[in-house]
């Protein structure tokens, strides 16, 4: 029997910005049956809950419990003016992060370098 190739993305880049609240993510989360790497902002979830008390991803739909992805949080603890990052795809749910690949500069005025704004963490 021929083996079928590994067709599963290795390496993705990901938005740091929640889906929902349109901000910069402070706490990474997605579901417990999510599998797409993409978080969002778990300070936004009290709306998402659905009559049975679980969670709508705003992402992909599924509803399930809140699932705290402390990797991804702790890596935009350490780089507060990231808006997106490179995910390294290690395993079923198991994902690693770093910084992405920069895109070219574009010149513009002068303007002091600012953090992009938080999701509020309560």
């Amino acid at each position: 029997t021929m083996q079928q190739p590994d067709l599963r993305i290795k390496e993705q880049r990901i938005s740091l910005i929640c889906p929902f609240a349109q901000r910069r993510i402070a706490q990474a989360a997605r579901t417990t049956k999510c599998v797409h790497a993409s978080a969002f902002c778990a300070s936004n979830t009290e709306r998402l809950h659905n009559q049975a008390g679980l969670l709508k991803c705003p992402i992909c739909g599924a509803e399930a419990e809140l699932l705290i992805d402390g990797a991804l949080t702790l890596f935009l603890s350490a780089n507060p003016a990231a808006t997106s990052c490179t995910v390294i795809h290690k395993g079923e749910r198991s994902w690693g992060y770093k910084h992405a690949k920069r895109e070219p500069k574009r010149r513009r005025a002068s303007s002091p370098r600012s953090e992009a704004p938080l999701c509020a963490v309560e």
